[in-house]
């Protein structure tokens, strides 16, 4: 549990998620699917400016 816990506070698990989503290529309405696309996008950029990358100042 430790081990997916330290992952998912890493940026780069947002976007391997991400590609992971978008190789299964979920079929969806496209009004749906571009809606969970901008959430999904504003949510992740968020998160980039909020975590630390590993090595970074503090």
């Amino acid at each position: 549990m430790r081990f997916l816990i330290a992952r998912f506070g890493e940026p780069s698990t947002y976007g391997a998620l991400a590609a992971m989503l978008a190789a299964l290529g979920l079929h969806l309405d496209p009004g749906v699917l571009q809606s969970i696309s901008l959430v999904g996008t504003g949510i992740t950029g968020l998160l980039g400016v909020l975590l630390r990358d590993k090595g970074g100042a503090a």
